[in-house]
Parts: structure tokens; sequence; C-alpha cells
């Protein structure tokens, strides 16, 4: 027996993020496992020397690089993207699709992080590498404005001072990016450069940290969904 009936515009469809959400897992930790596959070992019929395998660690060291910066990036990603959804607990068709396009750019990471493994002295190459990533970048972040200004998708309203230093965060990295693909048309291996050190400005405290709970353990009022 059916428990009430739908009485059509006038009563709203509300859609979890739960699905969306998930969905996001799966294409982020298929695409982080993805950039590993560049990292491959070759197979000597004979004659294997220490001598050997350090020259080849040697070629394979950007490609190694692109590898953990990529894997860091995208778990700065995740997280963000996770944190957002803390947030905005409903979606509607804008929505969706916004998450989609972000998806298509996390997964075309593997292939600009494949590329910038390879030809880190190239300058299209970290043009292309950046591009990626601020494109990226600016999908989560109109996710993230359009899904925490509509009470309608709304899960809980945000602090202003929270709000203020996740914009401030959303636009350290793309801003970076822009200065590694300009360094990058004077010698692309200073783009690559700024690139490795862009994660480490994400591992420094911010008052972010203030919102998280200090000790681990049940912690009241948790906002994990």
């Amino acid at each position: 027996m059916l428990k009430s009936k739908f009485t059509g515009p006038e009563e709203k469809i509300r859609v979890g993020s739960a699905r969306l959400e998930a969905l996001g897992d799966g294409v982020f930790a298929v695409a982080m496992t993805l950039l590993v596959l560049e990292l491959k070992v070759p197979e000597w019929e004979s004659g294997v020397t220490n001598a050997l395998i350090w020259e080849h660690l040697k070629h394979v060291a950007p490609s190694f690089f692109s590898f953990a910066l990529s894997f860091a990036v995208l778990g700065i990603m995740w997280f963000a993207h996770r944190m957002e959804h803390v947030f905005i607990g409903a979606v509607n068709r804008k929505l969706i699709w916004l998450n989609m396009l972000f998806y298509g750019f996390i997964c075309l990471v593997p292939f600009s992080a494949a590329l910038l493994g390879r030809y880190p002295d190239v300058q299209l190459v970290i043009l292309i590498y950046g591009a990626n990533l601020i494109l990226a970048i600016a999908f989560l972040f109109w996710i993230w404005s359009y899904g925490t200004s509509l009470p309608g998708l709304r899960e809980r309203e945000v602090p202003p001072e929270l709000r203020q230093v996740i914009n401030v965060l959303f636009a350290l990295a793309p801003t970076l990016y822009i200065v590694a693909i300009l360094l990058s048309f004077i010698e692309p291996v200073w783009g690559f450069y700024c690139y490795l050190l862009t994660p480490f400005l994400y591992f420094i405290p911010t008052p972010i940290d203030r919102y998280m709970p200090a000790k681990t353990g049940g912690s009241k009022g948790g906002t994990d969904r």
C-alpha cells in the first residue's frame, strides 16, 4: 500500500547526493589507480645490474614525480569534493551535470599526467596539464558556489568565515598553475617544478582545521553521511 500520494510540482522532489558522491568515489579511485600504469618495469633478458636499475630509475624519474604530484592533487580534490557535500545534501539537474563535467576532467588527469611524465620539458605539455587541473577546479568551485547558494540543495549553512577561507583555497592552486604555465614560456621545466610545489601548500594547517575533530572516536554531532 502506498504511504502517500505525490501532489505534483507543488511537492518538490528532493534527490539526495549520496549516489552522485558514490560515483565520484569510483571515478577518483580509477583515475588515481591509472596514474601508476606509467611506471613500467622493463623486462631485461639477462645482465641486470645495479647500474642498469639506477639508469632506469633516472629515466622514469619524471614519470614518478608526475605520478606523485597527480596522486596528491587528486587526493586533495577528492577531499574537497567530499567536504562540499557535507554542506550540499541534495541535487538538481544543473548540479548533476556540473558534477559530471567535473568528473570528466578528473578522468583526463591520467592522460595529461602521462604527457607530463614523458615530456616535462615541452611547453605545450605544461600548458595541457595546467589547463586540465584549472578546469577541474573551476567546476569544483562552481559546484560549491551553486550548491550552497540554493536553500533546496543546501544541507546546512556555511559560516561566513569558513566560506572566505574556502574561497581562498579554491583560488590558490589555479593561481599557481597559471604561474607555472607562464614560466613554461620561459623554460618548460620551471613550470614542471612549480607544479611539484603546489600540493605542499595544502598540507599547511588552515582555519578549516578548527571545524574538524581534534581527536578520533565518537565526536558528537558528526557530519559524515
